[in-house]
């Protein structure tokens, strides 16, 4: 239980400060904003993938779905970072 409130309480922080990030470098159009929350929730997935195989003792279910996840969310966040910012000018 304490482990999911920290975890939660990191990510949260993470989120805020990436979003700072992000608006201090220009504008997020909805094509951003779309693929981030889909970062985000491809992100919760692998965790809960992740933690419920560790917990019914599949390591290597547990491993390739946080590994599936993740790559997921990193493309996700990248395609964001490409096409859904738009630089300050001025």
């Amino acid at each position: 239980m304490m482990m999911t409130l920290f975890t939660g309480m990191v990510l949260g922080a993470a989120g805020i400060w990436l979003y700072g990030q992000v608006k201090a470098l220009g504008t997020i159009n909805w094509l951003g904003r779309t693929l981030y929350l889909s970062g985000i929730v491809s992100l919760v997935f692998g965790i809960e993938t992740f933690t419920g195989s560790m917990i019914e003792h599949e390591m290597q279910a547990g491993w390739m779905g946080l590994g599936t996840f993740g790559f997921t969310t990193a493309i996700l966040f990248i395609i964001g970072w490409r096409f859904g910012i738009s630089e300050k000018t001025g």
